[in-house]
């Protein structure tokens, strides 16, 4: 994800709708507040654009061609994090409402024609939750990047450890010299043949090269 993205002064807003004058309202409104609008009239425009600077997505639901629903779906494949608002003249009742949560997930649904400022108030939500996801995921990938470092230090470390006792163990008894480098290496070949992760295959190495220790 490019976090940086959300740093810019003016957002940017996908606006999708087959009605040019609701296109055009929307995008004013939209502009006036700041935000940077991508308007496209048809779901396939908008699948074929989608990309992860865009922070929020303001989806008609009756158009031709692909229907809001399916686009929605498309998008969230392509964005799984972005949020979209549905944004439809039809009226529906609280249990519409509802099955529509269920089964798509929308940031939320406002209708046309209604309060500008409900519009809004639902796209700045959206681009915060947006830009709180971007946050997120970068502090998840530092985290990630730092608990790696440490386990690949604790994991140096201990390799270190055990050639050490490993060497301890033959000096103690040459007559056994190599055996336990000699277990390592057939151990290892033979958990590779056996389709065994590397990491485990990693770990049997070392364990066959301590396998005397005692």
């Amino acid at each position: 994800m490019d976090v940086s993205s959300y740093k810019q002064d003016k957002p940017k807003v996908m606006v999708v709708d087959d009605d040019e004058s609701i296109l055009e309202t929307t995008g004013l409104i939209l502009e006036e507040e700041g935000y940077q609008v991508e308007p496209y009239s048809t779901g396939e425009e908008a699948i074929d654009k989608i990309n992860k600077n865009i922070h929020a997505v303001v989806l008609d639901i009756n158009m031709p061609g692909l229907t809001g629903f399916q686009a929605f779906k498309k998008i969230k494949v392509k964005n799984p994090y972005v949020p979209i608002i549905f944004h439809t003249c039809n009226v529906v009742t609280q249990e519409e409402r509802r099955g529509l949560r269920r089964q798509f997930r929308p940031h939320a649904y406002v209708q046309k024609g209604g309060d500008p400022e409900q519009l809004l108030d639902t796209v700045v939500s959206a681009v915060e939750y947006y830009g709180n996801i971007l946050r997120n995921v970068k502090i998840s990938e530092e985290l990630y990047r730092e608990l790696k470092k440490s386990s690949d230090t604790i994991k140096t470390n201990a390799e270190g450890t055990i050639r050490a006792m490993a060497l301890t163990v033959e000096m103690r008894d040459p007559y056994t010299a190599g055996h336990q480098r000699q277990v390592a290496v057939l151990a290892s070949a033979i958990a590779g043949e056996m389709g065994i992760p590397r990491e485990q295959i990693d770990s049997i190495h070392l364990a066959g090269t301590i396998h005397d220790v005692g």
